[in-house]
Order: structure tokens, then sequence, then C-alpha cells
């Protein structure tokens, strides 16, 4: 028969769901939602106690397995598993058999709104008044001078909150790698991570979720910047048609492209003569487009760093429930420890063995952010339970009063003459008996070296004729057994009597037509105090 424990079976599930085709995206939404269930299910057994009090301890090294394998002891117990907690959980799993006795979701950046384009006023794109081809043209290359320098700004602002945020994961790395070899039952592992947390993670985790807030893609604020290039490029584009008529002009007459002029100037004299004014604006505009939508919402740079600040709020997420959330003593031993007890509950007459194995949940992947991994290791113990029903054999003991009848010569006759008497031959009161006992185990003791049994015994008394013959005789009590190998018996012994039958007692004479003691002795069951020294096979 096999079991599993729940938590177990969840991490193992959430493994394999996870591991099915997906895109990068994806892959990175599953491993922070799959981090996050195998968190929930496991943290129900960081520092819980158990009530069994013989408590087995392991520790886990840093390849996920038990450092003490290969193990057997003794049930019930309880299986305490020492772990570093900063990789990731660890769970216990069992499987029992028995035989007979004896017979993480996306994080979105940005705080301002969603900014359709257009949706914003055009800074500087229409002139006071009623707006002429020169004064449109101004505005409109006011109003890109404006945003330039913002564009331009956008490589570096965006590098920087990468930057931070891989920063942090280093941090992390470095971190995992540096406690993978301390002792985490002891504290020296929480002294190590206090150091490391007050000098770079929390100083750095401080910058990257600072600069998390401070970026925002390009499709975002108010006004959304690349919602005001894309306008400023359709009035640029829409110039030809909104200013097609106007005043003719004489031969060599010049004309500002920006500023005033006394004439209602068209397009085509206005482009004959600014057209490389009109043309670079043209291309800058395009330029400074094409490079705002390398940030906007959905491009591959706001996915990347989507992804890098995803991992970082997830660790501060983990950080934060192993208490690391402010310089200072940390205390980690808490979550270092699974226990969970493996009781003996099997009844009737069976021995149970129950292999006990680990769950290491690696979170470490998620720093480059793929998912975490679950790996269910050998069986590092097994607690073995033997059937409260055991067998002994031995020697035990009456003090039922035992006789044996004879025919005896006796002086006492005429003329000196020697005379039949009936006599007992024998008068025991502690007499050896061959037994074999069956026990039911009630209670142990001292980690199993002492218990007490309910005890049923048979035995044979094996006699002659003269004693009646042979009688199968029972001893109901209790027993103590050492080591569960020599028992110590004792209680009611139902066993039998001899008695002369036919009225004679002892020291008759025997009638001249006895001559046998054969049929002249009668046998009944009466009850006394037995005990009984006993021994099994170890």
């Amino acid at each position: 028969m096999t079991s599993r424990t729940d938590a177990s079976r969840n991490l193992i599930e959430l493994t394999a769901a996870t591991r099915r085709p997906t895109t990068k995206g994806d892959e990175m939404c599953k491993a922070i939602l799959m981090a996050l269930c195998l968190s929930l299910s496991t943290s129900a057994l960081f520092g819980q106690t158990c009530t069994n009090k013989t408590v087995v301890s392991s520790v886990v090294d840093s390849t996920g397995s038990s450092a003490n394998k290969g193990r057997s002891v003794e049930g019930p117990v309880c299986v305490e598993v020492y772990f570093n907690p900063l990789p990731g959980p660890v769970t216990l799993q069992t499987s029992s058999t028995q035989t007979s006795g004896p017979d993480p979701g996306t994080v979105f950046l940005g705080n301002g709104g969603s900014g359709a384009p257009g949706a914003a006023q055009k800074k500087g794109m229409m002139a006071p008044g009623t707006p002429t081809i020169s004064s449109q043209f101004n505005a409109i290359s006011v109003g890109f001078s404006g945003d330039q320098g913002l564009v331009q700004a956008l490589p570096t602002k965006y590098s920087q909150a990468a930057a931070s945020q891989d920063l942090l994961t280093g941090d992390l790395k470095q971190l995992l790698s540096a406690t993978m070899g301390i002792d985490p039952s002891t504290p020296a592992l929480s002294v190590a991570v206090a150091s490391v947390a007050k000098n770079s993670i929390l100083p750095d985790l401080l910058t990257a979720l600072a600069a998390q807030r401070d970026y925002q893609p390009s499709d975002k604020g108010a006004p959304p910047l690349l919602a005001d290039l894309q306008a400023l490029q359709t009035e640029l584009n829409n110039m030809p048609f909104d200013f097609s008529d106007g005043d003719k002009l004489q031969a060599g007459e010049t004309i500002s492209c920006r500023g005033a002029n006394t004439k209602k100037i068209g397009w085509t004299d206005w482009y004959a003569q600014c057209k490389d004014q009109y043309d670079s604006l043209k291309k800058s505009l395009q330029d400074a487009t094409a490079s705002a939508q390398t940030y906007s919402t959905g491009s591959d740079n706001d996915k990347a760093l989507k992804n890098k600040a995803a991992i970082v709020l997830y660790w501060k997420a983990r950080l934060d429930a192993l208490g690391i959330t402010s310089p200072g003593p940390i205390n980690l031993l808490p979550f270092s420890v699974a226990r969970q007890d493996i009781g003996c509950h099997s009844i009737f007459n069976f021995n149970s063995s129950t292999a006990v194995s680990l769950v290491v949940v690696d979170e470490r992947p998620t720093l480059d952010g793929t998912a975490p991994t679950a790996k269910a290791s050998d069986p590092f113990l097994t607690v073995t339970c033997a059937s409260r029903i055991g067998v002994s054999a031995g020697a035990g003991f009456s003090t039922i009063l035992q006789h044996g009848f004879a025919i005896v010569k006796s002086a006492g006759g005429t003329n000196g003459a020697s005379v039949n008497r009936f006599d007992a031959l024998n008068d025991s009161r502690f007499n050896p008996l061959p037994m074999a006992l069956a026990h039911a185990r009630l209670k142990e003791f001292a980690g199993h070296l002492i218990a007490l049994h309910a005890t049923v015994g048979v035995a044979g008394n094996l006699q002659g004729q003269s004693s009646g013959g042979s009688a199968v005789e029972f001893l109901l009590g209790g027993s103590v057994s050492f080591v569960r190998v020599i028992y110590l018996s004792a209680g009611l012994h139902i066993g039998t009597k001899d008695e002369l039958a036919g009225g004679f007692k002892v020291g008759d004479l025997v009638p001249s037509d006895i001559t046998t003691i054969q049929g002249q002795v009668k046998r009944s069951y009466t009850t006394g105090f037995g005990f009984a020294i006993s021994f099994t096979k170890p």
C-alpha cells in the first residue's frame, strides 16, 4: 500500500505543468505562479512540531539530498530535516508497505494613465490665432524639440532600470552560492544572510523597486511621449493638404519658413524654399517615433524589463516571507526545518515499512527567468513498525502441586510380611514445563528496549500413567520484554492435578484384586500461579 503527502503531490504536479511548451513570457508567468503556489503549499511545514518524542534528524546538503542515507529506525518517530530555505522549500514524502506479521503573474511597470494616441493636447503644434504654414511648421518644430530630449533619454533610463534589476538578481545568486555550505540547523546561516542582506541585498532591492516606479514605457505618462510624437508626425504629413492654397509670389520673392510672412503662403511655394528644413524634421520625427516604439508597452525591451521586474518582486516576496525585510538580526531556523510524524498505526498482524524521501524545490532558476525545479530524491530513511503480535518459546513454571502415584510394598503385614499400599512417588510444587507463548504488545518504553504485553501460553505437561498421563496446560497473564527478544511472563496457570480414584488415599492398603495403578488415578484442572521465561528470534 502506497501513500504520499498532498503537499508533495502538488509540487510534482505543478512542476509537470510548467514543462509544457510555452513562449518565454508565458514561461516566466508560470514560473512565478508556480513558485508562489509552492510556497503556499509548503509554508505550513515550516517549523511545525511533532507529537512523537523520538526525533530522527537529517540535513539537506548542497546537492539537494539528505546527508544521512540508508538509515532504518523503529517507529513511531518524528522525521526532522534541516535545509537552506533560500533556494526553495523542502517537503517530506512517504511511501509505505505492509507485510504480514508472524502469523508569478506579470508585473506592469509605470503608474501613469493609458493615454491613447492623440488623446492628449498637442504641444506647440498650432500657433495662436489663425495658423499659417510657417507658424504651423514652427509649432511642430518647437513641439518636437521638447520631445527629442525625452526620446534621447529613453535608452539611458531603460538601461538604468534594467541594470538595477540585474544587480539585485546578481546579489541573490551570490548569496545563494555563498550560503550553500552552511549548516542550516545552526544560527550560522542566519548570521551570514543578515550580513549580506544589510550590505547589498536590501539596499539594491530598494534601488530596483524605485527604478520600477520611475521608469515608464514610451506610451505611458501624461501625455504619452509616443502618442505626442505620432501626433506631430501626422500634423507634419498633413501640411500639404492643410495649406494647399496661397497668394502668388513674385519671381525672386523669399519667405520665412518658420516666421511671419506678409502673404498667405501655399504649400508649393513654401516647400520650394523650405524643403531641406521640412525633410530634415520629417526624418527626425520618423526616427524618434521608431526609437520610442522600441520602448513602448509590448515591445521586446518592455517584455524583457517586465520579466526582470517580476523576478525582483517575486524574490522580494520570498525575502519578506523569510523575515529578511530590514537590516538587523534574522532568524531563519523556523523556516529551515520540515518535520513529519510517522506513526505505527498498523492493525491486525502486520509489519509495516515506511520509506521517507525528500522533495526539494529549487527556485534558483527563476533568477534567470526559467521555471523552478522540483526533485524527488531516493529514500534516505526507513521507518519500520513491527507487528504487535509476537511469539516465543521457553520454559514455564507452575506452582500447582503435582503427584505421581504407585503401588508400593510397605511394612506392616502379619508376621512381618509386607503389604501393598497406595503411595505418592513425588510431591512437587515447582514444576518446569515446555511452553510456547503468544504476546500482544500494549506499550513500549525506552526506545523499544522494554515493552508490556498481554500473553497467552500453552504448555505440555508430560507425565506417565502413574500421574494421570500427559495434559495440555495454559498460562494467562502479562509479560515484560527486553529488546523484543527476552520475555518474562507471569499470570494464572490453568493446569492439572492428580488424585487417587475410588476414594482411596495415600497410605491405604491395596485390595487384592487391584494389581496395577492404571485406572486408579483421576485428573482434573485447577488454577495456580505460573510464570515463564521465553525467547524469540531477534
